[in-house]
């Protein structure tokens, strides 16, 4: 309960603001923006990606700033004029829809913290099915079919409804795989962390090429 929703997706597009606004120091090409996450980590890497422009989930300017005392000193927070739209996004095993799933820890995460909070409404701002239109990225899903924590129809169903929108997606389903890519044998688990790895980096070679010469 330390944050609950929406406080993981505030951090996040924060932290995308704070790159672009820094790109020249860190030598980051702002225009290709890819996002990447596996479980937890999906659900939110596959909620940036959709939410573009969703006002509700925009960080307020307060949880913005950065401060690493070991790399450089108080930053202002980054202006939310700055974007925190992406151009690509990997999806590993993450939830999708919160209305059809439930766990101890989605509990938690999108509990109330005031009277006149809705769950079912915070339940449909954290899916990311709810923010689906046709000017998102391209997204890749991978999933197993044996997964036991977050079911693959999580990762059918938001693929299908960018699919429906015209938006390039990609869903690889491992068969027998469970939750983190965990097979049956070690062998099996080597081979679908493997397959995982070279989908997800030639998608991201398809889907933000390589680095330009004229940034």
């Amino acid at each position: 309960r330390e944050a609950p929703f929406p406080a993981a997706i505030h951090d996040v597009k924060s932290a995308i603001r704070w790159l672009r606004v820094h790109a020249d120091t860190y030598d980051i090409d702002e225009r290709r923006g890819l996002i990447w996450g596996p479980s937890a980590g999906g659900q939110l890497a596959a909620l940036a990606a959709v939410s573009c422009g969703v006002a509700e989930l925009d960080p307020p300017a307060r949880e913005t700033g950065a401060n690493n005392g070991a790399l450089e000193s108080k930053l202002d927070p980054p202006p939310s004029s700055v974007s925190a739209c992406l151009q690509g996004a990997v999806s590993w095993y993450g939830v999708s829809d919160f209305s059809t799933f439930e766990s101890p820890e989605a509990a938690l995460y999108l509990a109330c913290e005031s009277p006149e909070c809705s769950p079912e409404q915070l339940a449909r701002m954290a899916s990311p099915v709810t923010h689906v239109d046709p000017t998102d990225p391209p997204v890749l899903f991978i999933h197993g079919s044996a997964d036991r924590t977050v079911p693959h129809q999580q990762a059918r169903k938001l693929y299908d409804l960018l699919r429906a929108d015209g938006v390039e997606a990609e869903l690889l389903t491992l068969p027998g795989i469970d939750h983190s890519f965990l097979g049956a044998t070690p062998a099996a688990t080597r081979d679908a962390n493997l397959t995982a790895l070279r989908r997800t980096f030639e998608f991201i070679d398809r889907t933000i090429g390589p680095a330009s010469a004229d940034r």
